[in-house]
């Protein structure tokens, strides 16, 4: 059987209709990038506590994050979806335990727009780097916590006292009047005294101390330079 030429054209148009490859379509360009509701690059300060925190992104197209490496003090969560066109990136920061401050880069990029953060961590006061519950520099000398010695804390009326016994001079030192919850930079007004063989040598001096830091049930206070508490919930 012959086939017309007509239908031999119409077969071969057909074909090649049907076998031509689509264009892939070209990836959005991005028209604005947004981080932290800045579009410049920027800095973000964390304190020496640590913190848990988020990075907000806002981009019209497709973007990604570039995080730094070898920061064991820094953890970066899964980028979440929390809108039109709007992302948020969670991350944890350790407590920084050593006098250096410590830094990390992020840089966010969507098409030719870019955004670097700088995360900053800042050093603990020195005072936080002594983890030895005591009271020091209290009768010409440093009273802690060291073999025999023990500690006991209480709590009353929304505030606690820390007592540091030490039963070979058969003496307590009391320190009264802890919040439940100091916050670090504020001035707090405590009672002090001493009992000696069952007898009160100083009844509530009154002591106007520092709080330094509040970090894992441990309490820092400072009067002076020279003259401090330690004291573990």
């Amino acid at each position: 059987m012959k086939i017309a030429p007509v239908t031999l054209f119409a077969v071969s148009l057909f074909c090649l209709c049907c076998c031509c490859p689509k264009e892939p379509e070209k990836e959005k360009e991005a028209a604005f990038l947004v981080v932290n509701r800045q579009m410049d690059s920027h800095e973000v300060t964390v304190s020496p506590e640590g913190a848990e925190s988020e990075f907000t992104v806002s981009c019209d197209a497709s973007w990604e994050m570039t995080a730094p490496e070898d920061t064991p003090w820094l953890q970066v969560g899964e980028t979440k979806s929390t809108g039109k066109e709007a992302w948020s990136v969670p991350y944890s920061v350790t407590p920084n335990e050593s006098l250096i401050p410590r830094s990390a880069v992020f840089k966010f990029t969507a098409g030719e727009h870019s955004c670097t953060v700088t995360l900053s961590q800042g050093a603990p006061d020195p005072l936080t780097l002594n983890k030895v519950p005591g009271l020091y520099g209290l009768d010409s000398g440093s009273i802690t916590l060291l073999g025999h010695r023990q500690s006991s804390s209480f709590h009353y009326k929304g505030v606690w006292a820390y007592r540091i016994i030490d039963p070979n001079a058969m003496t307590v030192y009391v320190l009264d009047g802890i919040p439940e919850n100091p916050v670090p930079g504020t001035a707090v007004t405590l009672k002090y005294k001493k009992v000696v063989q069952g007898l009160v040598e100083s009844l509530e001096t009154i002591e106007d101390v520092e709080v330094v830091r509040n970090l894992s049930g441990m309490v820092w206070l400072r009067k002076s330079d020279t003259q401090f508490f330690i004291v573990e919930k």
